[in-house]
C-alpha cells in the first residue's frame, strides 16, 4: 500500500506540473502543502519526478506510472525498494552499466530509444556527439567550484581531500555538497559551472598569465584605486590605464567576477534587462569584494538603447537608466547615459579629458537563449521544450549583437580621437547546443559586420557531467 502511495503521488504530481516554474521550486510550494511528508518521501517523490523528466521525449506515449519506474531504473545507480516492489527483476540490475540496462529494456519490450530523449539531431552545433549527449541526460550533473585568487591552499586545506581539484581553479563535488557550510560563496569560491569556467580564456584582455598553480595572473598585488581585495591579481606589466569590460547581458554576474579575477586593473561596467536581476548582482559583486563598477538597466535589443550608450547621450527612462547605489560608485546620475561625464575625482584611469570612458576592450554578450547545455540540471525544460522557440532566441540574439556592433563602429566614425579607436574584443557566448543560436549567429556577426573570429570553441561538458556552451571571440 505505501509503494502505490507514492508511485499515485508521483504521478499526480507529473499531471499537476505545466513547466510554468522551475521545477524545483514547483516542489518546495508542493511540499510546503503537504507537510505530512517526512524528509525520506520528498527525496524519493523528487527523485521519481525528475527520472520521469529525465527522459525527455523518449516513450511519451506510455502510462506516467511506467515512465516513472523506467525513469528510476535509469537514473540511479542503487537498488530501490520502489523498484523492489514493483519491478523486482529491474531492481536487481541497477548497477550495471546504463547500456546493458538500456538493453534489458528493449528485450523486455519496451522500445525505448536514447537518442529519443533529445530528438532534434539536425539542430545541433557542430561536433556534438547526439547518443552521448543524449545520453547525460540521464545523470544529474556534478557541482562545480570556483577558487578565488589566493583562495587555493585554505580552500584545499578545508576540504581536506574531499572532492577533485580540475586545474587550474575548478573543484568538481557532488551535487549535494552544502557549500554555505564550507564556505563563503563569491568570496572564497564562485558557484560556477566547469564549462562557464572554462570560458576563461575569452575574457583575458592582452597577453595570457603566466603560468602559476592557480591559473590567474600574477603576483598578486592589491591595488586600492579598484578596489581589489586582497589576494586579488594585479599585473604591473601592464598600462596603469583601466582595462574596460561591459558584461552586456549579466544576469547574476558570474562572468563579471571571473572578469575581474582575470584582469587586473578592470573597470566593469554591467547591464541587464531588469532591476531584480541587478540587485542580485550587486549582493554577489559585494561579497566578491567588487566594490567600484558601472551598472544599468537596458534593453539591447532595441537599438535606441544601445546606440545611446555608444553615443555617450542621455538614455531615455523607458530603454534603461543608470543605478548608482552604494556599490555603483563612478556611475553617472540617474537618467544621463552610462557613457557620460563621471563625477570629479571618480573618473578612472584611462578616460578621455572629458571624463567620458573610451570604447571597451572587452565587451561580453552572455545572449539570453534557450538553456539547452543546461536541461540536464532542469530536464523539465528538456520536455515542455518546443523547436519554435529557437527561431524566436536566434532573432533577439542578433538584435542584441547587432546594436551593440553598430553602435560601437558608430562611435568609432564619429569620434577622430585615435584614443577612443582602439581595438574591442566582442565575445558572444550562449549555454544553448543549437547551431541557430551558435554557428548561425557567429555567420551573421561575420557577414554583417565583416570580421573573423580569432578563438571558437564549443564547449562540451556533457561528457564531464557538466553544461555545455558556445563561445565566440571577435577582434572588432
Amino acid at each position: 500500500m505505501k509503494f502505490d502511495n507514492q508511485l499515485r503521488h508521483g504521478s499526480a504530481i507529473i499531471a499537476s506540473y505545466q513547466g510554468e516554474v522551475p521545477l524545483h521550486a514547483w516542489l518546495k510550494s508542493f511540499f510546503r502543502e503537504h507537510k505530512q511528508m517526512g524528509s525520506k518521501d520528498r527525496k524519493l517523490l523528487s527523485n521519481m519526478v525528475y527520472g520521469f523528466y529525465r527522459l525527455g521525449h523518449a516513450i511519451k506515449d506510455i502510462p506516467v506510472e511506467e515512465r516513472i519506474l523506467i525513469g528510476l531504473f535509469l537514473c540511479n545507480g542503487d537498488p530501490h525498494e520502489l523498484l523492489l516492489y514493483f519491478r523486482p527483476d529491474w531492481n536487481g540490475h541497477t548497477t550495471r552499466p546504463l547500456a546493458e540496462k538500456i538493453a534489458l529494456l528493449q528485450d523486455s519490450g519496451i522500445a525505448f530509444e536514447p537518442t529519443d530523449i533529445f530528438p532534434w539531431k539536425d539542430e545541433l552545433s557542430e561536433g556534438i556527439d547526439h547518443e552521448a549527449f543524449c545520453l547525460s541526460f540521464l545523470r544529474q550533473p556534478d557541482l562545480f567550484l570556483r577558487i578565488r585568487p589566493g583562495q587555493e591552499k585554505e580552500v584545499l586545506q578545508k576540504l581536506e581531500g574531499r572532492g577533485e581539484f580540475i586545474p587550474p581553479f575548478t573543484l568538481r563535488l557532488p551535487n549535494g555538497f552544502k557549500v554555505e557550510e564550507w564556505f563563503t560563496p563569491d568570496r572564497e569560491v564562485v558557484i560556477q559551472d566547469y564549462s562557464s569556467q572554462r570560458i576563461a580564456p575569452f575574457l583575458q584582455i592582452g597577453a595570457a598569465p603566466s603560468a602559476g598553480v592557480s591559473g590567474y595572473p600574477h603576483p598578486p598585488v592589491p591595488d586600492s584605486t579598484f578596489n581589489r581585495t586582497p589576494g586579488c591579481s594585479s599585473d604591473l606589466s601592464h598600462s596603469s590605464a583601466a582595462l574596460s569590460f561591459w558584461d552586456a547581458c549579466a544576469a547574476s554576474g558570474g562572468k563579471s567576477i571571473l572578469a575581474f579575477d582575470l584582469n587586473p586593473f578592470i573597470d566593469i561596467t554591467v547591464s541587464d534587462i531588469r532591476e531584480s536581476i541587478l540587485n542580485n548582482l550587486r549582493e554577489r559583486f559585494r561579497q566578491a569584494g567588487i566594490k567600484s563598477y558601472h551598472s544599468f538597466v537596458a534593453n539591447l535589443a532595441t537599438s535606441q538603447t544601445a546606440g545611446h550608450w555608444a553615443k555617450g547621450t542621455a538614455i531615455p527612462a523607458q530603454a534603461g537608466s543608470v543605478h548608482a547605489g552604494p556599490l555603483a560608485i563612478g556611475s553617472a546620475p540617474t537618467g544621463q547615459g552610462p557613457a557620460g561625464p563621471l563625477p570629479t575625482g571618480l573618473r578612472s584611469a584611462g578616460q578621455d579629458p572629458a571624463g567620458r570612458r573610451p570604447p571597451f576592450d572587452l565587451i561580453l554578450a552572455d545572449a539570453p537563449c534557450t538553456g539547452s547545455g543546461t536541461w540536464s540540471r532542469t530536464p523539465e525544460d528538456l520536455y515542455f521544450f518546443h523547436p519554435k522557440k529557437i527561431g524566436h532566441y536566434s532573432e533577439q540574439q542578433k538584435k542584441i549583437v547587432a546594436n551593440i556592433l553598430q553602435a560601437l563602429i558608430q562611435q568609432r566614425g564619429e569620434n577622430n580621437d585615435p584614443h577612443t579607436k582602439r581595438q574591442t574584443s566582442f565575445v558572444y557566448s550562449t549555454c544553448s547546443v543549437f547551431k541557430k543560436e551558435n554557428e548561425e549567429i557567429t555567420t551573421f556577426i561575420r557577414d554583417s559586420f565583416q570580421v573573423q573570429p580569432d578563438r571558437l570553441e564549443c564547449i562540451k561538458g556533457y561528457d564531464q557531467k557538466a553544461d555545455s556552451m558556445f563561445a565566440a571571440r571577435f577582434p572588432v
